[in-house]
């Protein structure tokens, strides 16, 4: 039996993924080369370490670490943004969240962290895009005994949030030949491979 599961915090709305009680998805421009700011964005609003309303209105941020924040994420918003330029973007709620950047065993680490109750933020690479896309569960088959699971569910900011559903693209886990893995969105489907992934867990304190 085909079965989802995606992250404790995300509501199902009729207009798609929300987070305490509003919109989680974040649509990028067409002109501009911010998906990995989006990204950031919305893992921090699904880990509950920022709201859509300061989302909104982060230009105008005042607190310490938004403005940190929002200063890291400008500097790149219509150029890109690295695997390590997107940790540092992070690095203003350090004390809040673990990151991790891997080059290796992708899939791996990002299925480590979604099964940690964490999320992970993907590269995903072809001849024809360079993007990243936030991974928020998984797809796959269960029956009684186990669940296998074949394609991430991800959010990707170049594409609306899709109706009635926590995620608008998958990915598949299994790579096939010269590790390519399927990537699906609302356009059709592609080949790509997977250079990198930034894995974000929310840091819990413990009570003495």
């Amino acid at each position: 039996m085909n079965t989802y599961c995606w992250h404790s915090a995300i509501q199902i709305r009729r207009e798609g993924p929300y987070v305490n009680g509003y919109p989680l998805h974040l649509r990028q421009g067409d002109l501009d080369g911010a998906c990995g700011q989006h990204c950031v964005l919305m893992a921090l609003t699904l880990l509950g370490i920022t709201s859509r309303f300061q989302v909104e209105n982060l230009s105008k941020a005042r607190g310490k670490t938004l403005s940190a924040l929002w200063n890291k994420a400008e500097r790149n918003y219509f150029a890109g943004t690295s695997g390590e330029e997107l940790k540092e973007t992070l690095q203003p709620f350090s004390k809040l969240i673990k990151l991790k950047l891997l080059r290796r065993s992708c899939i791996a680490h990002t299925l480590e962290s979604l099964n940690d109750g964490g999320i992970a933020i993907l590269k995903i690479d072809s001849p024809f895009i360079s993007h990243w896309v936030l991974a928020i569960g998984t797809g796959g088959l269960a029956n009684n005994i186990d669940y296998k699971p074949q394609w991430l569910l991800l959010l990707d900011p170049g594409f609306d949030a899709v109706r009635l559903s926590p995620w608008n693209a998958m990915l598949s886990i299994r790579p096939s030949t010269y590790d390519w893995h399927s990537y699906k969105t609302a356009t059709g489907c592609q080949r790509v491979n997977i250079p990198s992934v930034l894995t974000i867990r929310k840091i819990h304190s413990v009570k003495r």
